[in-house]
């Protein structure tokens, strides 16, 4: 039962984060509101990437984070074209590994090392909900700001958006 609501929700959450992924102007990727905010091409590349490491917390009982990896200078696609297929790539594998899991396996620990050190573990279901699936939707949020201050369309995601109403 636990694998099947799991899958339900991120297939859902994957649709509405490829849906603001959809409305980025990759004229704009260097937008940044703030200094210490992320820009744009980086909450960008962040959100496509997230299922990867939804598959990590499925394929592993832990990973071994460094600083050097924390904030890294991702490859920047071609085109938009090229981070959606990447990232329908990732959200794919992601969901065909969640379907195989087990109760038992979602309940397992899974541990996440920084810079040598425990920083938390959790039972995998834990991980997943508050490591990839909340982050993802945290970040879709900051990025649908991101579209609005830019004069790009934001999409409905839970209903309709102004946008959507026109």
């Amino acid at each position: 039962m636990m694998v099947d609501e799991f899958y339900r929700e991120f297939e859902n959450e994957f649709k509405g984060t490829r849906k603001v992924l959809e409305n980025l102007d990759f004229g704009k990727l260097d937008y940044k509101p703030h200094p210490r905010s992320f820009s744009m091409k980086h909450l960008a590349l962040h959100l496509a990437n997230i299922s990867y490491w939804g598959l990590l917390t499925l394929t592993t009982n832990e990973y071994h984070l460094k600083d050097s990896e924390v904030n890294p200078d991702f490859d920047v696609p071609v085109d938009k074209e090229e981070m959606l297929g990447k990232f329908d790539e990732n959200v794919r594998k992601f969901l065909e590994v969640l379907r195989g899991m087990t109760v038992d396996q979602m309940n397992e620990m899974w541990t996440l090392y920084y810079n040598g050190k425990p920083f938390f573990g959790e039972p995998r279901h834990s991980v997943l909900r508050s490591s990839v699936m909340n982050h993802m939707i945290h970040h879709r949020g900051q990025l649908t700001v991101y579209l609005r201050m830019n004069d790009l369309k934001v999409p409905g995601l839970y209903g309709p958006s102004a946008d959507d109403k026109k």
